[in-house]
């Protein structure tokens, strides 16, 4: 019984010490992490005692603003598989947004006619790629949107792709010069094959 009871007492001041030992730990621990919770930039103090949870604002991206253009150009146009087969003209209008060095975002509305039979318009959103960013600068590009038109009683309206090739020249100053070759396709619900613009044009992007 004097062993069992001297055992008792050995390990209840066993636990007794430890408990003497960890006990300041943990308040010195728990003081510490305050001290850090408090310090710490996912939070901040505000007018009151209640602290301001920062952690759920969106981490903000870097961004570069893009350099806005307008342009407008004309120049001569033949049609397919529309009212007239006689040389028809094609106008732009549109701004360009040079979000690097490389590649431009463009909104063109696009207007052929041939002052008699038809008129053929559409509004597109395209990309230009110039891959050579000097004052002589080759590019493509590709357009899709929206269009419709008249010719010999027929109405017409549907989905529009362009593609395009040419050079931008004095691409490097605020006035440029743009020479384009393009062809459009109208896909319509008319029984022959889709409308078709091919066009050569020239314009300032200013």
């Amino acid at each position: 019984m004097l062993m069992k009871a001297n055992c008792t007492a050995k390990l209840i001041s066993a636990l007794f010490v430890s408990f003497l030992v960890l006990i300041p730990r943990a308040i010195h621990g728990n003081i510490h992490g305050n001290e850090l919770f408090q310090d710490s930039t996912f939070y901040e103090e505000s007018g009151s005692d209640t602290a301001i949870d920062t952690t759920a604002q969106p981490l903000s991206v870097p961004k570069t603003r893009a350099s806005r253009y307008s342009g407008a150009g004309f120049g001569p146009a033949l049609t397919e598989n529309f009212a007239t087969r006689d040389l028809s003209y094609s106008f732009f209008i549109g701004n360009f947004w040079e979000v690097n060095q490389y590649s431009a975002i463009r909104i063109i509305a696009d207007l052929t006619t041939d002052f008699d039979n038809a008129v053929l318009a559409s509004l597109n959103l395209g990309l230009n790629l110039a891959p050579f960013p000097e004052d002589i600068s080759p590019f493509v590009a590709a357009d899709f949107g929206f269009g419709g038109g008249r010719g010999n009683s027929n109405n017409i309206f549907g989905f529009n792709i362009s593609g395009a090739f040419g050079v931008i020249l004095f691409r490097t100053t605020d006035i440029q010069l743009l020479l384009e070759a393009k062809a459009s396709f109208l896909f319509d619900n008319l029984k022959e094959s889709y409308p078709t613009i091919y066009t050569t044009r020239i314009g300032i992007i200013y």
